[in-house]
């Protein structure tokens, strides 16, 4: 299971100064994270970027501040500032949407020919599998803002609630 983490970053310089830093910041990140992680993008006016990594250790907490203190150094070599973090955990579904799709092409020729029924079964389960795989899910986990006095201030994002709560009264 691998990590999102989207930066949301602060700097002053002007549209063309912002692209000519770009690139220069996405080589020191790719030198800072190492086999870490990977950098997936950086907004065009600097204003954002996003990188995916997978946790290490025992703390997963070390992980992800990690991460984001490694974007806060590459960022500060250019005089660009870490405001805001967001964390997110990114989940591939693509074996339970296989499985879904072969149920499901089982279920609606389960009547027909044992050979069409099998290779619509293998072929919805195959191309499950593969749209799982191509539209990854993703949760906020953990969010933080950088306080000037106080560092890094993490938030644990509580999990959506199914169903809706009673109310009370």
């Amino acid at each position: 299971m691998s990590y999102r983490i989207t930066v949301k970053l602060q700097h002053n310089y002007y549209q063309s100064a912002a692209l000519t830093k770009r690139d220069a910041l996405a080589q020191r990140l790719l030198a800072g994270m190492g086999d870490a992680g990977q950098l997936l993008s950086i907004g065009e006016q600097l204003d954002h970027l996003m990188v995916e990594y997978e946790l290490g250790g025992e703390n997963p907490f070390d992980s992800h501040h990690a991460a984001l203190q490694t974007v806060e150094w590459a960022a500060g070599q250019f005089f660009i500032q870490a405001v805001e973090a967001e964390v997110a955990r990114v989940v591939q579904v693509g074996i339970y949407s296989g499985v879904l799709g072969g149920f499901a092409a089982f279920g609606v020729t389960g009547k027909a020919h044992p050979l069409v029924t099998l290779i619509a079964t293998a072929a919805a389960a195959y191309g499950g599998y593969k749209f799982g795989q191509a539209f990854p899910q993703q949760f906020v986990v953990l969010r933080a803002r950088r306080h000037p006095y106080y560092g890094w201030q993490w938030i644990e994002v509580q999990p959506p609630q199914i169903g809706g709560a009673q109310a009370a009264g």
